[in-house]
């Protein structure tokens, strides 16, 4: 960044020379950021911005609101995304971070979340006891090659039955989550 003074002399076209004074202020075009990300607290991970000052934060590529320190604590998951401002330039964006809040798997949750029977051959039993009571819990199945089985929605504490008899043999994960708690549970369809 930097100013300077120049001046334009030019013919005014009567025969006398005209003096124009223009002030040039080269601004720099701010750094690329770099995201760091500390997980030592994995319910709440911290990006760090490697610009100190200048900063504003993005999820999903939408600006939040009052994000403009050097750090943010995340709190929902998502891409994440620095940009650097200085005087009137604006830097690249970084490169997004992507977060995904595992949140409380306390041993609560996991004890009392359970699938059953297990080898299943016609109806799955989920049992969402480890939710909170009477709040949304998505459910999803996908097979071994990450291929969406069903979505469905339960409830915390309820008792929900899939039905599987249509699934080919072999090997499933359900993922079960309530905000920021979740689970993936295993499961293998049989035809015996």
């Amino acid at each position: 960044s930097g100013s300077s003074q120049i001046t334009i002399t030019a013919n005014d076209g009567y025969g006398g020379p005209v003096s124009f004074n223009f002030t040039v202020t080269i601004l720099a075009l701010p750094e690329k950021p770099i995201v760091t990300i500390n997980t030592s607290n994995p319910e709440n991970p911290v990006l760090t911005s490697s610009s100190a000052a200048g900063n504003q934060w993005f999820l999903n590529g939408a600006a939040i609101n009052g994000a403009t320190s050097s750090t943010l604590v995340v709190t929902e998951p998502g891409a994440y995304s620095v940009q650097v401002k200085s005087n009137t330039c604006v830097s690249e964006f970084s490169s997004t971070a992507d977060i995904i809040v595992t949140g409380d798997l306390e041993s609560d949750l996991i004890e009392k979340t359970s699938i059953y029977p297990n080898p299943v051959m016609d109806y799955l039993t989920l049992l969402l006891s480890g939710f909170e009571k009477g709040r949304t819990v998505s459910i999803t199945i996908v097979d071994h090659l990450g291929r969406t089985m069903e979505k469905k929605v339960g409830y915390g504490s309820e008792r929900i039955k899939v039905d599987v008899h249509d699934y080919s043999p072999g090997g499933y994960k359900t993922v079960l989550q309530q905000g920021r708690k979740k689970v993936t549970l295993n499961f293998i369809k049989t035809d015996k």
